[in-house]
Order: structure tokens, then sequence, then C-alpha cells
């Protein structure tokens, strides 16, 4: 709710906004006891999902009842991997092996999708590597601020605009 009423309030006061929203509780909010199942599973994360994905069109149908849907970015990433590690069938609900901490494919690769009607063409498939870091640099381009991006250190991010741009 905080999320949609900051996105209207932005909007009525023609300010450019950035939201980032990380619902961090998640695997502990998936489910709650005396709460129907939604997900095949049942499982922790799998409920979650659940619930996070029927949000999803709202925050798109409020950036389009605003006016603002072709010039709102929106991506929707996960963190790095499950908390649980190797735990039993069921606690780890990914493919690859490992968890947050770890340098193994399930701490690291994650969902990356994206959305921003007119600029980038719907349904494509990228296998490329992007990594969250990335995408300060790739902002600081898109939002035409590299001016800002501090040169007096390394900064660990590679601009990814061709890649987000072009597929």
């Amino acid at each position: 709710k905080r999320t949609l009423d900051f996105i209207k309030k932005s909007v009525a006061a023609d300010k450019p906004f950035f939201i980032s929203y990380q619902p961090i509780a998640a695997s502990f909010l998936g489910t709650q006891p005396g709460v129907a199942k939604k997900s095949v599973s049942a499982s922790i994360l799998h409920e979650f999902l659940v619930g996070f994905d029927q949000w999803i069109p709202t925050l798109l149908q409020t950036l389009k009842d605003e006016g603002i849907e072709e010039n709102t970015l929106v991506i929707l990433m996960a963190d790095n991997g499950p908390m649980t590690h190797h735990g039993p069938d069921g606690m780890v609900e990914t493919l690859y092996t490992g968890g947050k901490g770890d340098f193994t494919e399930g701490a690291v690769r994650v969902p990356f999708m994206l959305r921003w009607p007119g600029v980038v063409e719907p349904n494509q498939i990228v296998g490329d590597i992007i990594h969250e870091t990335d995408l300060f640099t790739t902002f600081a381009n898109l939002g035409d601020a590299k001016q800002y991006i501090p040169t007096d250190r390394i900064i660990d991010g590679v601009d990814q605009t061709a890649l987000l741009l072009k597929g």
C-alpha cells in the first residue's frame, strides 16, 4: 500500500521517483497458520511468491492509471539464494545447490525480469549475466547522471544499458 501511495504522490507532485521494494521477510511471511495454501507445494517460499505474483498486476495497473506506464522501468529480481543451503526437500526450492553467502549457482543465479513498455521489447529471454551492482551504473546512464558516479574509487558495477535495451 505504501509503495502504491508513494507512486501516486510522486506523480501528483510531478516528481521522478525510485522505489526499491524488498520484502526481506518473505521467507517468514509466506505461510501463516490457518490461511489456505495457494501454491502446489505449499512451501514457505512458494506461498510468498504466489502472493507477490498476485500483487504485480496491481502495481502495473497503478502505473497505467497514473499515466506513467511507458515512462517507468520496473525490475523484478531476487536476491542471492534461499536462506537454507542444504535443507531437506521442500526447504531449498531451487534446482541449484547453495544459498545465501555461498558462491555456488544456487546462491547467485536468481530471476531478473524487467518491463519498460515502448522501450524494451517484451517477451525476450536473455542468457547474459547481470549483477545487482550493475544497476547503479546502468541507472546512472539511463538517468543521464553518469557525472555523479564517483571517480575517486573503483565502482563495482558495469553499465548494462545495451543489454537492457537491446537484449
